[in-house]
Parts: C-alpha cells; sequence; structure tokens
C-alpha cells in the first residue's frame, strides 16, 4: 500500500533535514541526560526546575503529547500511519536535543517497515542510515 501524498512528503522533509544536518552534539546530550544536582548550592526551586529537565529527559514530550492527541494506545492507532510516525521520530529527535531524551527505537523502525510495504526500500535504507546519524547512544 503506497502512502498518502503528504505522509510522503512529510517523511521526504525528514530525510532531507537527516541528509543535510549535522548530528547533535554529543557531548550537549549526554551532559543533558548525566546531569546530577548541585544540593548544597542550589535554592528549592532551582532543584524542582532541575528535577523537572531530568524527568523530561528520561520521557521527553512526545510520548505526552501523542497520548494526550490520540488515548492510551496511540501506538497501536499509528502504526500504519506514516505521517504520524514521521512526526512521532521528528519530536524524539527534538527531545533529544533539548532534553536529552533517549529516542526510541520503535516509531523510526516502523517508518522503514511501512517504507518497504510501500515498495520503497531505497527511501528506508536512506532513512535508516540518517537517522542513526542523528540518533546519540549512551
Amino acid at each position: 500500500m503506497y502512502p498518502p501524498d503528504e505522509d510522503l512528503a512529510a517523511f521526504l522533509e525528514l530525510l532531507e533535514h537527516l541528509e543535510s544536518s549535522s548530528p547533535p552534539h554529543r557531548n550537549d546530550v549526554l551532559r543533558k541526560r548525566q546531569a546530577r544536582p548541585d544540593y548544597a548550592a542550589m535554592s528549592e526551586n532551582e532543584l524542582a526546575d532541575f528535577f523537572k529537565l531530568k524527568q523530561l529527559a528520561h520521557t521527553g514530550t512526545i510520548f505526552a503529547d501523542f497520548q494526550q492527541r490520540l488515548g492510551e494506545n496511540f501506538p497501536e492507532k499509528t502504526k500504519n500511519n506514516l505521517g504520524e510516525n514521521v512526526t512521532y521520530v521528528r519530536g524524539l529527535l527534538h527531545d533529544q536535543i533539548k532534553y536529552g531524551t533517549r529516542p526510541a527505537p520503535d516509531y523510526a523502525s516502523r517508518i522503514g517497515v511501512l517504507l518497504r510495504k510501500a515498495k520503497l526500500k531505497d527511501l528506508s535504507m536512506r532513512f535508516e542510515l540518517a537517522y542513526r546519524k542523528h540518533v546519540v547512544d549512551s
């Protein structure tokens, strides 16, 4: 089944961005993931803000956004929707840069599956390579 034109256009825009842009700065992402509070030097408000950011480094924002918009079962609802998976992956990569969140691999993998089902194996391979370049492992 070939994806709708708007979904394919969104995917191609993401692919172009991944292929043409530099990956995030590894040390910046890791610093956000591994941040530790300085209890002695931080006020209560600073500690509260720190732990909010630490929670975002763990969960990100895209999961909650999708859950709120589509309900608890959003992964099942979106598994065959290229456009929604593209939106989710964009959000994962944004959360990684902003909060240090580790991108869950499921949604990027699902994009590959959907592209291969649509007989777009070359795009699937290009996406996998470009996506890997942007994910910071630790």
